[in-house]
């Protein structure tokens, strides 16, 4: 009998947001009674438009191997700019890794990512039944 692993993959981007940060100045300003007035740290930038992250390929894909054989679990995203791309697995809900940080020391994952890259792609092998999951 031949025992098999399913894994199934979803894909979502996580982005970063950044709280800003505040600085304080002392205003003249007798309507407000010389309270300080509040400003964000970046209120002086310019607004500078950017394309939405957006995978490439399948948005879900169901795969099956068998125990001790090796998969590679694709994943392509555009446009990425300042957010990161995370690895998870379910029903544990493991973060697996975050941008290219890998949080195992498990040589059966590996991340494969290259500077300027599209590919996130994670590989697992040799498979064991602990590998069975849902991976985002």
């Amino acid at each position: 009998m031949r025992r098999t692993l399913s894994l199934l993959i979803l894909l979502h981007i996580t982005m970063l947001v950044s709280t800003p940060r505040y600085r304080y100045e002392e205003t003249k300003d007798e309507d407000e009674n010389n309270l300080p007035r509040v400003q964000a740290l970046n209120y002086r930038l310019p607004h500078i438009p950017t394309k939405a992250p957006s995978f490439l390929g399948p948005n879900f894909l169901n795969l099956t191997a068998a125990p001790g054989t090796t998969v590679v679990l694709p994943c392509r995203v555009l446009h990425m700019g300042s957010a990161s791309l995370s690895w998870l697995r379910r029903p544990q809900l493991t973060v697996l890794s975050s941008g290219n940080t890998l949080f195992s020391s498990s040589p059966r994952l590996r991340l494969i990512h290259s500077p300027g890259s599209p590919d996130w792609t994670l590989q697992i092998g040799p498979l064991v039944h602990e590998d069975e999951g849902t991976y985002e």
